[in-house]
């Protein structure tokens, strides 16, 4: 169902989720799955916790060619999904196994709980 990440919503009527980021570099595809995800968890979801899971590198600049200017759109596209997980009607908490800088600090951050395991 997903290239860049898994996501388990629990057993039946399970209360947590678990997300784990597959990729040290977050990419445009990435980002797509993380917002099909929260519309789950917005719309089909009856879990109270989100675990995220993984560690991150920040944004894949491969996903922008050098030789144009940047794509503005990917950035802003990333920036309203962090804060869409901000605004999650769920406990969000970040489980770090990693290093954890750039766009996937920036998700950290967004998260309502930290634990660098």
């Amino acid at each position: 169902m997903y290239e860049t990440l898994s996501f388990e919503d629990g057993a039946e009527g399970g209360a947590v989720a678990t997300l784990t980021l597959k990729r040290e570099r977050i990419n445009v595809k990435q980002i797509r799955e993380l917002e099909r995800v929260c519309d789950h968890l917005e719309d089909h979801s009856a879990c109270k916790v989100l675990v995220i899971r993984g560690h991150s590198l920040g944004i894949d600049f491969a996903d922008f060619d050098p030789r144009e200017a940047l794509d503005i759109h990917g950035f802003n596209k990333w920036e309203k999904l962090v804060s869409r997980v901000e605004r999650l009607p769920k406990v969000t908490v970040a489980a770090v196994d990693g290093p954890c800088v750039g766009g996937g600090f920036q998700l950290l951050l967004a998260c309502d709980q930290r634990v660098c395991l």
